[in-house]
């Protein structure tokens, strides 16, 4: 797989980690001095804001993987096209 492909996976598992820190890294203003993932200030509002994040960041992710696997295929259908080629050439 060229660099693009594992640019893109890379891309991708990094989205899926960042997702999965919304999800469940919460620590509101109320408990701590330093808020994590607090964006407003009631707890309900937070966490509907935090889960529309994730859902986005997940989808970046699937997105990726798409891009990626889309690129590997085609990859090794040109690589089978080229031995192909060879094959009738030689």
């Amino acid at each position: 797989m060229g660099w693009e492909g594992k640019g893109f996976l890379f891309c991708g598992n990094a989205f899926i980690l960042v997702g999965i820190y919304k999800r469940f890294v919460y620590v509101s203003a109320d408990v701590s001095d330093v808020p994590m993932n607090a964006y407003v200030g009631g707890d309900a509002y937070n966490y509907i804001i935090n889960g529309t994040h994730t859902i986005a960041y997940f989808v970046l992710a699937l997105l990726c993987a798409l891009v990626a696997s889309t690129i590997l295929i085609s990859n090794h259908l040109y690589a089978l096209k080229d031995a192909i080629q060879e094959g009738k050439n030689g």
